[in-house]
Formats: structure tokens, sequence, C-alpha cells
């Protein structure tokens, strides 16, 4: 009972061991706040990346059309495990308005009462805005165009004017087409470089420019019941379009094939690897950053512990004239290197947490202070700060924390068990 009562007398009463708390501290509550931001960016980033488009995509190896897509929609729709499915035409454009701004953008040619299923869709769109209303015919004598908010940054860009897209037909670069068409909205994803490279027409009207006729596509969509079903569903889907039958191998590459017959058929996360995989390496470089920072924390413990054995060596040697054991001493020391460890990952993880919790805010405070932007859409592609510290990534600061400050409290306790009480006690 002795080794609790002076590991938390010695803490208590020194001013000093402070030092080390307040440091430990500050260290977990960066780590907290770091594992929080870019965690929340990745389930953001995903979220956003999945809700724009869907589980699986066919497209033609040859990047033809895919005919009559109102009979492959039937026959996919009816598989086993299937959500919903959608048709959608997707052609690079260039997007003007009144010769003020041209902006290259993603053109996607939908049929509302199909996409509307699919997705995040109908949330981007937003509850003000028939869609499938607004897309059933001309506007003034113009095709109606549902445009990201960020496509346009100029002045007057709002629903009710008329904007030009250019594009190349499908037989070729050679016959370039300009059409009008008026805008009815905008979406919002929360994702500011998809927000700002995207449009949506009927599909009848992308049909028309691009030179395809009424049942043709160039990409169908589906949508699965449940992420654990997504390679069942792909190879069903591509059994369903090619009528052959691909065996299947092992479980890595069932998963990455994309390759079937005449069809690709990807994933979303296949075909969003490289930015999930972008921000994926962030959050381990900014964690390996972020853990020298409790490193540094440890050395300070070390220190202040070290020289804590020399202010009481008076004491130790009392404690050991007694009949305190060597591991009594060492435990005393790292009884101390455990209580500061706890200590400040409480404080640390309660403060980083409150800090997570009104990044937006701090930023905001920030930003009107030093007139800078802390979180530049244009860089992140989200108009917030996604923050989110989840269970787990508490438990690891918590054990990394700790642990360091336990091997902090090795060198000090190992000190003071070698201590010699006759000449601690010598001139006593």
């Amino acid at each position: 009972m002795y080794k609790y009562f002076l590991a938390f007398k010695y803490l208590v009463t020194r001013r000093i061991t402070l030092a080390a708390v307040i440091v430990t501290t500050l260290g977990v509550m960066v780590m907290a706040i770091v594992y929080s931001i870019i965690t929340g960016y990745i389930m953001k980033f995903e979220e956003v990346l999945q809700g724009n488009t869907a589980d699986l995509i066919v497209e033609r190896i040859d990047r033809n059309a895919i005919c009559d897509y109102e009979s492959v929609l039937r026959e996919v729709s009816a598989l086993e495990n299937v959500e919903a499915v959608a048709p959608v035409i997707e052609k690079g454009v260039l997007l003007s308005y009144r010769n003020k701004e041209y902006k290259w953008c993603i053109m996607k040619g939908i049929a509302p009462e199909w996409e509307m299923k699919i997705g995040r869709f109908r949330e981007y769109v937003g509850d003000g805005l028939d869609v499938k209303k607004e897309f059933a015919g001309l506007h003034d004598g113009e095709s109606p165009v549902l445009m990201g908010e960020a496509v346009l940054s100029v002045e007057g860009v709002e629903p009710g004017k008329v904007v030009e897209i250019t594009a190349s037909r499908a037989s070729g670069n050679e016959n370039m087409v300009t059409g009008s068409f008026r805008i009815i909205g905008f979406t919002h994803s929360g994702g500011f470089d998809i927000d700002s490279q995207e449009c949506f027409v009927p599909i009848s009207a992308a049909q028309e420019m691009l030179g395809l006729r009424s049942d043709e596509t160039t990409h169908v969509k589906i949508q699965v019941t449940d992420q654990r079903y997504l390679t069942d569903v792909k190879f069903a889907v591509a059994e369903a379009l090619t009528g052959q039958e691909f065996p299947r191998l092992d479980r890595e590459k069932d998963e990455k094939r994309k390759l079937f017959g005449n069809y690709y058929i990807s994933t979303w996360r296949e075909r969003k690897r490289n930015e999930l995989k972008a921000a994926r390496n962030d959050l381990t470089v900014l964690s390996l950053i972020v853990v020298f920072i409790i490193f540094g924390a440890g050395f300070v413990t070390l220190a202040i512990l070290v020289m804590m054995v020399f202010e009481k060596r008076r004491d130790i040697g009392v404690l050991k004239a007694v009949g305190c054991s060597w591991y009594g001493t060492v435990a005393i020391f790292l009884l101390m290197g455990l209580l500061i460890g706890l200590l400040g990952s409480l404080l640390g993880i309660v403060s980083g947490k409150f800090v997570s919790d009104n990044i937006n805010a701090i930023a905001g405070v920030v930003e009107s202070i030093f007139g800078i932007e802390v979180f530049p859409k244009e860089v992140y592609y989200f108009d917030r700060i996604p923050a989110y510290l989840a269970a787990d990534a508490v438990f690891k600061i918590v054990l990394i924390t700790v642990g360091v400050s336990l091997l902090s409290s090795v060198a000090a306790a190992v000190r003071a068990a070698f201590i010699d009480p006759v000449r601690a006690l010598r001139y006593e």
C-alpha cells in the first residue's frame, strides 16, 4: 500500500511533475485532434465518393455504347442482392456561361426515375427540387441542366440562366457539337472536387447531343443490398451480360478483377483507389509524426523522474533502510509513470474531443483573427472540416501514451533501486 501512497504523494506535491502531465496532455490532445480530423476526412471522403457513384459500374471494354439498356437493367435488377440499377451517360465536356468563364466538367445524362435510387443523389439535390418533373420537358425551349454548385464561380449563375455545353460526338473528336441548357438547380454533395466538376442533364438530351440512339447508354450503375455481396453480384452481373461462366479464384483476385469478356465491371473503390490510397497515406504519415510528440512527452517524463530520484535520495535511503525491497522501490516510480500517462491521456482525450467537436467554430475564429483560410476547400475538397474520434483510436492513443510513460519511468526506477542506503544517509 505504501507504494501507491508515495507514488501519488510525489506526483501531487511536486510541481515539476505537473510539467510532465501538461506535456503529455498536450501530446495526447494533438494526437486526438489529428486522428479525429483525418478519420473524419476519410469517412466523409468515402461517403461522398460512394454516394456520388454506385457500388458497381458497367461499361464496354471498347468504350462503345451499351445497347438496349432497358432490357439490361431489367435483367440485372432481377439478380439476387441487387437493390437498384440506373443508366448513365458520362462525357467530358466544356461548359461556358456568356463567354465569361469556361470550365471542363463531366456531363452525366441520367434518367431521374432510376438515378434517384442510386447512391445519395436524392440528398445532394435536396427536397425542394423535383428532378423527374423538371427533366420531363424543355424550359423556354432549352433542355434542363442540374449543375454542381461550384462548377462556375462567376456572378449571375443561378436557376433560370442559360449555359452552353460543348462536347465531341460519339463518332469522333472531329465532330464537335454545342448545346444550350437552362439551369434548374444545383447539387451539393459536400465534396468541393465533385461539386466543381459535374453537371447532370436528361439522358435523352445527352443521347441527342452525343449522337447516340435512344436505347443506348455508356454506363450502367448497380447498387447492392450489402457490401459483403459486392463480389458475388459482380460475377453474377458478368455472367448475365455475357452468357459465360467465370471461374472464381481466391478472394483478393476476385475482388480486384474487373475485366469480364467485353465488359469492365468495376467497384467504386477501384475507380477511386488513388484518391482513397492518398487519404489513407496521409493518416499513416501524420500518425507517425504525432507519435513523436508522445515520445517527446516521454523524454520530459524521463528527465523529471530522474531529477526526482536525486531530490528524494534521502527518502529512498530511509525506505530501503527500514526494509523496502528492490521491487518496492522500482514500483513507486513505475506507478508515477503510469499515473502521469493515465492522467495525461484522460485530460488529453477530453480536451482533444472538445476541440474536434468544435473544430469548425475554432477555425472560423482563427480565420477572422489572422485572415488565413485554415481548411481551403479547393485543396481538401470539403466545405467543412470533418472530424470523428473513433473508440479504437482512443484506445490506441491511450495505449501508446501509457506505454511510453511507463518506459520513460524505467530508467528512474532502476536508478532509485540501486541507491545504497548507507551512502544516502551517511551525513544524516
